[in-house]
C-alpha cells in the first residue's frame, strides 16, 4: 500500500510484474533503485526481492526488467545483467 515502482514490466497472461524500485525521496514508503523483485498482482505482495550488494553502493537497476517462462533478468548501471531463476 503506496508503494512506489520505478520501472515495471508486465506480460499478458502472467500474473505477476516485474519490477525495479524507485528512489522517491518524497515519501518514505519508496522501494530503493537498488531493489529489483516480483510482485503478485492476485495478492498484491511482492513474493521475492533482490537487493545489490552494499559493496556496489552507487550501483542501481537501469532499465525494465525482462522475463521468460524460466528466467527473469535485468541489469544494472555498471553494465552487469543479473539473471535469476523463476522457479
Amino acid at each position: 500500500d503506496g508503494f512506489v515502482i520505478g520501472k515495471g514490466q508486465f506480460y499478458e497472461g502472467d500474473k505477476y510484474v516485474y519490477f525495479n524500485g524507485s528512489k522517491d525521496i518524497s515519501t518514505k514508503k519508496s522501494i530503493g533503485n537498488n531493489i529489483t523483485g516480483i510482485l503478485n498482482t492476485e495478492t498484491t505482495e511482492i513474493e521475492w526481492y533482490y537487493k545489490i550488494d552494499e559493496d556496489e553502493k552507487f550501483a542501481f537497476f537501469v532499465d525494465k526488467p525482462q522475463a521468460n517462462k524460466k528466467y527473469f533478468g535485468v541489469r544494472d548501471s555498471n553494465d552487469t545483467l543479473h539473471l535469476f531463476d523463476r522457479e
